[in-house]
């Protein structure tokens, strides 16, 4: 039998897992929260974005391309 474990994916993210996956600053994460840029939820002392709301976020963008390119 197979010990390996099936991960569920994450349903929550840390402001600091959230910037580290997107490769922003600490300040841009913070004044994008501030903002409302990133819907959050305040438990307590701790902030979590909600996977889906990071989902929706994406699914909402319109890609540009560079002039450049």
């Amino acid at each position: 039998m197979n010990n390996d474990k099936i991960e569920a994916p994450q349903l929550v993210y840390s402001p600091k897992e959230l910037r580290a996956a997107l490769g922003v600053s600490a300040g841009t994460m913070d004044r994008y929260l501030k903002l409302g840029l990133i819907p959050s939820i305040r438990l307590g002392r701790r902030r979590f974005i909600p996977r889906a709301a990071v989902l929706a976020m994406f699914a909402n963008c319109s890609v540009t391309q560079s002039a450049g390119r």
